[in-house]
């Protein structure tokens, strides 16, 4: 009888625990989806309108080569994103991006170098932005 409520109580326990590991994946994977979500809406299209205003900038200045920076960090940080797009793409389904499915251990790996490579360009984008606001003179 003792040995049937420990073998019950070890089940449980062992189930909480996956359950648990299960949370922390799908958490982590909303995390990046999230970050991904907001760089697509927000930032992006910022992106796009500020290179349209460099460039006229530059048409009409005596001296373009500050303006060609902003717009040559711009398209990159745009680059950039697409890139990761495509090879986050490649490396996870939609199930598991957006259906919660599990990851294996090599896609958990996966899944913590991405978040690496998205924060990271995050900053490139944010840095390409602020830089082009300051040359236009953003408030």
């Amino acid at each position: 009888m003792k040995k049937s409520i420990l073998l019950i109580l070890f089940i449980l326990i062992s189930v909480q625990s996956r359950a648990q590991q299960q949370a922390k994946e799908l958490s982590q994977m909303q995390r990046v989806m999230k970050v991904h979500d907001a760089i697509m809406e927000k930032d992006m299209g910022a992106t796009v309108k500020l290179i349209g205003q460099l460039e006229t900038m530059a048409k009409a200045a005596a001296s373009s080569a500050e303006y060609e920076s902003a717009i040559t960090d711009l398209k990159d940080a745009n680059k950039t994103m697409v890139d990761w797009m495509q090879g986050f793409g490649q490396r996870f389904t939609y199930n598991e991006m957006y259906k919660g499915k599990t990851l294996t251990s090599q896609k958990k790996e996966h899944l913590k170098e991405e978040e690496v490579k998205l924060m990271t360009m995050k900053k490139q984008i944010d840095a390409s932005i602020k830089k082009a606001q300051l040359l236009l003179n953003y408030n």
